[in-house]
């Protein structure tokens, strides 16, 4: 947790940097927009100047069309016309020659005027622009993805809110000194540290955190409000925990992490179909597999009475949980239990209830034991999806 902390606040150590780098670049913006009009008016100036050019051959080549001695025009390679008042000193062809020549002469210098280079102070002005275009370009670019990494580091928090209500409350507690109380613009920190205090049932301080994240309008709006529904829903204050969830799943309903605070809301209101269809969508989600298969598990358990042929799902999702956390843990021992209950395993079940009671700690001890003396006594099984 506290390695997050830390790369957080590096990322936002890039945001001061970022502004300073947009300030340089409209300052220069605003430096070469008037050093441009000097320069505009030179390059009116040589487009008039090439353009007077223009108009001087075009005379010239007219008085010329109107003589009697064909000329060859050396730029379109063609008789252009023929010379009457030409000096009997020179012969025609030498007459021909010098014409041309003049002619050659003058087409060069229009090339010269029309492609004329600025000068040094010009061109530096030209150079110094087409750079701080550039560099806006990669700061908008650098800009889009300092706001994408920020709200990414809420993946990386998640498995720190509990999502499955496996750790005790002291675990909860100390995990919670972790978190930065000065970092105000940490929000994917302060969403997750809300869920956690929710988890504890410190409702007032998660509600006034999720406040501030939604009043803030970042991109995380819409996870917080979902967020706040969690809060809500373990307040018992079901309308506003409809809302809430409502408003967030249709405005950033490929969110998977409001999908699966909406699955387990649904779980909890009995709405076990839907809640699976959700968490089946979730499963291709690295960081929320593991959740939404401890989820099902029990889901499917609690649906097997009904549905018989879904006792095989709900144990193949406690394998799987089994699998996925390495170290033995009462929480997938106790799914174990379950599923080994729906499929007619009892004393299979009775054995991973035991061994989850022995793993257990605290609270969760208490817990485990509720669930082991349903599996016993072959009584319903019920549970309980908000937990403290």
């Amino acid at each position: 947790m506290k390695g997050i902390h830390r790369e957080f606040h590096q990322h936002q150590q890039r945001k001061p940097l970022l502004a300073q780098e947009l300030q340089r670049i409209q300052s220069t913006l605003r430096e070469t927009e008037r050093d441009l009009e000097s320069v505009r008016e030179e390059a009116l100036k040589k487009q008039i100047s090439w353009q007077l050019l223009q108009i001087e051959e075009d005379q010239r080549l007219a008085e010329l069309e109107a003589s009697d001695i064909p000329l060859f025009d050396i730029r379109n390679r063609r008789i252009v016309g023929r010379r009457t008042n030409l000096t009997d000193q020179a012969s025609p062809n030498d007459r021909l020659i010098l014409l041309n020549l003049q002619l050659t002469q003058n087409d060069q210098i229009a090339s010269a005027a029309a492609l004329s280079q600025l000068d040094a102070a010009s061109r530096l002005v030209i150079q110094r622009r087409l750079k701080a275009f550039q560099d806006g370009a990669k700061w908008q670019q650098d800009v889009i993805q300092w706001r994408q990494q920020g709200p990414q580091f809420f993946e990386r928090y998640w498995r720190f809110t509990d999502p499955s209500r496996i750790w005790t409350r002291s675990e909860c507690e100390s995990l919670l000194s972790t978190f930065q109380t000065d970092a105000i613009d940490d929000y994917p920190a302060i969403i997750a540290e809300a869920l956690l205090q929710e988890r504890i049932g410190y409702h007032d301080e998660a509600l006034e955190k999720l406040n501030f994240v939604i009043q803030a309008n970042t991109p995380l709006h819409f996870l917080a409000i979902a967020a706040r529904s969690t809060v809500y829903t373990s307040l018992g204050e079901t309308r506003k925990a409809k809302m809430d969830m409502l408003t967030a799943y249709k405005s950033d309903r490929a969110n998977p992490y409001i999908r699966f605070l909406r699955a387990r809301q649904l779980a909890a209101a009995e709405d076990l179909s839907t809640a699976e269809s959700e968490l089946s969508g979730l499963l291709k989600t690295p960081e929320l597999e593991l959740d939404a298969r401890r989820l099902l598990a029990v889901i499917y358990s609690l649906r097997a009475s009904d549905i018989p042929r879904l006792a095989f799902k709900a144990k193949e999702q406690a394998m799987l949980v089994s699998e996925f956390s390495k170290d033995a843990d009462w929480y997938s021992q106790l799914l174990m239990a379950i599923a080994s209950s729906v499929s007619d395993e009892p004393n299979f079940a009775a054995l991973y209830a035991d061994k989850s009671v022995w793993l257990a700690h605290n609270e969760q001890k208490a817990f485990a034991e509720s669930i082991a003396k349903t599996i016993k006594t072959n009584a319903p099984l019920q549970w309980n999806f908000q937990r403290r």
